[in-house]
């Protein structure tokens, strides 16, 4: 690495800028992943997007993005903590070729690789119930169904599968990886593994029917930022006796407008095959209580209301343009919990420290009755006592 310390240039700052993101990764150390032709993302930071093609960025979590080195260092790397000088010379001191050309990689269909699933669900399934505390009915339920796996090295598996085509393998369009196993040293400060499968689809995520009938498309949609969220608001409906009949749940496995319009395309298109005139009837974003959440919600109404706007691709657009108004659907803040795996583990919590009082109270009555029963004894051997030496 050079000792960059000079003056910059306007060739220094066009020079910096013009370093691909992906090349400053790689030199730097910063952890990333292909998961497309022309598509990386985070490792520690899975919501972080680059599109090499573009020399472009974008988190998700914190609904920010850019262009070129100089941008992903000052405002990824470092936050928005260095000015963009400052920036420039750390891209500058990695001694990058820039204006390097990036050639994308030729697109291929996503295949889904059998020979990483595990015969065992053990790990898999201690970490849903007793890390997640999902319970064992939805945990086996979803593995019954063959969308929760496990890998050889103890992974959970995410199948990303069409609806309506299990049996079909080429409807398995994507998998979502989640460790089980904690390693700080590999996975910083999230500790565990968690990825999207390479050249998984990007207009698709886990997707699952809450429907009596399989012969029908829900007309109902809701959509979660990952898996095990979309698993914990389906886990929390059940508990508080919520009616999910007919409602399609998605992870968008982020906070991504394209998989809400494809989804929302996809599933339309799919309703009027079944039944001329029938439509999908509600949208939800089931997203985090955060303020990148809010603004996510806020983004997809823009949308609607504005697509010519936004830089989405056709299928994208109609899907969102013809769809019924999304509306927001967070945790309530009351609650004090930021998505719903939190509450889900924050009422476990609540349900264990309840049994815990009522066993106690159990065990107070216990002694108190046997304390009583002693008493009883004693009064009685005494009395038997009186009578013997009259």
């Amino acid at each position: 690495m050079s000792d960059y310390k000079k003056h910059l240039t306007k060739a220094d700052f066009d020079n910096a800028k013009n370093v691909n993101i992906v090349d400053y990764c790689t030199k730097a150390g910063i952890q990333i992943q292909q998961t497309g032709p022309d598509s990386f993302q985070g490792v520690e930071h899975d919501s972080l997007k680059i599109t090499p093609s573009k020399n472009a960025w974008y988190w998700f979590s914190q609904q920010k993005g850019g262009y070129g080195a100089t941008s992903f260092v000052k405002d990824f790397v470092n936050d928005g903590n260095i000015n963009t000088a400052e920036a420039a010379k750390i891209v500058l001191g990695q001694d990058i070729e820039p204006g390097k050309e990036y050639k994308a990689a030729p697109a291929e269909p996503f295949k889904f690789d059998k020979s990483q699933l595990s015969p065992k669900f053990d790990k898999a399934r201690d970490y849903m119930i007793n890390v997640r505390k999902l319970s064992p009915q939805v945990v086996d339920g979803f593995h019954k169904s063959g969308l929760l796996q496990q890998d050889k090295y103890g992974n959970v598996i995410f199948i990303w599968r069409v609806p309506g085509h299990a049996d079909d393998p080429q409807a398995i369009v994507g998998a979502s990886k989640q460790g089980t196993t904690i390693n700080h040293a590999k996975y910083a400060k999230r500790g565990t593994l968690k990825r999207v499968e390479k050249n998984s689809f990007s207009g698709w995520g886990f997707v699952f029917d809450i429907s009596k009938d399989k012969t029908k498309a829900p007309d109902k949609l809701v959509f979660c930022e990952s898996c095990i969220d979309a698993m914990s608001y389906y886990e929390n409906a059940i508990r508080h006796g919520q009616n999910l009949q007919g409602t399609r749940i998605v992870s968008m496995e982020g906070l991504k407008p394209k998989v809400v319009g494809y989804l929302a395309q996809a599933t339309s298109n799919q309703l009027e095959k079944e039944q001329k005139g029938r439509t999908l009837q509600s949208i939800k974003l089931a997203v985090d209580q955060d303020g990148a959440g809010s603004n996510f919600i806020k983004k997809v109404q823009e949308m609607q209301k504005h697509p010519e706007d936004f830089n989405l691709d056709t299928i994208a657009k109609q899907g969102l343009q013809y769809a019924p108004p999304v509306v927001g659907a967070q945790p309530d803040k009351s609650l004090g919990v930021k998505d719903w795996n939190e509450l889900v583990q924050k009422e476990a919590a609540e349900r264990e420290r309840g049994r815990g009082r009522k066993n106690k109270q159990v065990r107070s009555r216990d002694k108190e009755g046997k304390n009583q029963d002693l008493d009883l004894l004693t009064r009685r051997r005494e009395a038997a006592r009186r009578n013997f030496e009259r």
